[in-house]
């Protein structure tokens, strides 16, 4: 299985640089916006009791008039006197590719793990179209279909 998963992992990465290469080539006047945000925190107690939590939180995007990257990553990870009390990691990409100025296609793939409410890992794969009803730089509202 983890072999599996390791291959799904490359193929999706190569895949991406490939569109994210493609699009830079196409679009290279097409403006483009990147933006971030990372979150970390550790916590050490120690004393009475002995307690670690570790957090890491981040988010990116790339955004040109056609395609829009996104990528989102979790971990958290805490443990008491020893022992673990959560171990959590997630982590999800998505791509939208706009046909028109109102309809677009996207992908999405989502890498889950948690390992102490009893599965080790959890992978979704999603293909869909959306429609924007509202498309402008302030405000924006979109349906989606996708199967999964």
């Amino acid at each position: 299985m983890m072999y599996i998963l390791k291959k799904l992992t490359v193929f999706v990465l190569f895949f991406v640089l490939a569109q994210i290469i493609h699009a830079s080539e196409e679009n290279k006047e097409a403006q483009k916006s990147y933006s971030s945000s990372t979150s970390f925190s550790f916590l050490l107690t120690s004393g009475n009791t002995d307690d670690r939590s570790l957090g890491l939180d981040t988010e990116h995007n790339l955004k040109s008039t056609k395609h829009h990257f996104q990528f989102k990553g979790s971990i958290i990870y805490s443990e008491n006197e020893g022992s673990k009390d959560t171990e959590f990691y997630y982590s999800h990409f998505q791509y939208k590719a706009v046909l028109k100025s109102k309809a677009y296609i996207l992908g999405f793939g989502k890498l889950e793990r948690n390992v102490l409410s009893g599965y080790n890992y959890r992978l979704a794969l999603t293909v869909g179209a959306g429609y924007f009803w509202i498309n402008s730089e302030k405000f924006v509202l979109s349906s989606e279909a996708a199967f999964g």
